[in-house]
């Protein structure tokens, strides 16, 4: 499929735009909360609110990946970037809980928690767009918390099960 040059002009503009990661890096969201616990749930937390505030409903990254199928695109590739953004922050952020307490957080599973936590939120941003409800932006945080909290969360020895 080729897109057109004001359609592809129009795409570019649109994900040029501020992204809540780039709220979250400015340093504020994360560095104002000082327990470990509270970092690690930040970009959780400030879902419900991107998603009520933001005109285009949903994650850009998201909808531009539906609306152009080809996988080279370069209309996909800051997507991309984005993402795997997102997905090192959300490393960092369950690396640091982890060593901030080692007998509540140890038996985590750095990569497995993040890459879980990443998909929650996307999911969860899709949701809220697909029911134009804030319901599934809302629940984001909640899960993100049983990651870390349940009897089930990820740990070292359940690699293998995924």
């Amino acid at each position: 499929m080729r897109t057109s040059r004001p359609r592809k002009r129009f795409a570019l503009n649109i994900l040029k735009r501020q992204t809540w990661l780039n709220l979250l890096k400015s340093g504020r969201l994360i560095a104002e909360q000082r327990d470990p616990f509270e970092r690690y749930m930040a970009p959780a937390r400030m879902m419900e609110g991107f998603s009520s505030v933001n005109e285009q409903r949903g994650c850009r990254f998201l909808n531009m990946a539906a609306e152009i199928p080809d996988s080279a695109s370069c209309l996909r590739h800051p997507g991309v970037v984005h993402y795997n953004a997102v997905r090192a922050l959300l490393k960092d952020l369950t690396r640091a809980l982890k060593e901030s307490d080692l007998q509540r957080y140890g038996h985590l599973h750095v990569d497995l928690i993040a890459d879980h936590y990443l998909l929650l939120i996307a999911g969860g941003l899709t949701m809220a767009e697909l029911y134009d409800d804030l319901w599934p932006a809302r629940y984001i945080s909640n899960a993100v918390e049983q990651l870390v909290h349940s009897r089930g969360a990820l740990s070292e020895g359940q690699l293998s099960a995924v």
